[in-house]
């Protein structure tokens, strides 16, 4: 399962296909993703020509309101939006 190298917290839906398929076709030894700045702040670096993987951000929004319900089943007014995030 791909896990954030900074937080341990492990990646969710589309990004766990992501990223999964990045470690195979990559030949990674590990399943542990950093964002640039992540890296950066821990002391590493990057190198110069390296690719990085596109992950997905989705957030969600409730139409008409400024904060979500509290219930916790699924609000018919809840819109999903599916933004390419690297």
């Amino acid at each position: 399962m791909p896990r954030n190298g900074k937080t341990g917290d492990r990646y969710s839906g589309i990004n766990i296909l992501i990223l999964r398929d990045a470690v195979v076709a990559n030949g990674f030894s590990t399943n542990m993703f950093l964002t640039f700045r992540q890296a950066l702040a821990r002391g590493g670096n990057v190198r110069k020509g390296e690719r990085g993987t596109t992950g997905c951000l989705c957030p969600s929004f409730y139409a008409g309101q400024r904060a979500p319900p509290r219930r916790r089943h699924p609000c018919p007014k809840a819109v999903f939006c599916l933004k390419p995030r690297r």
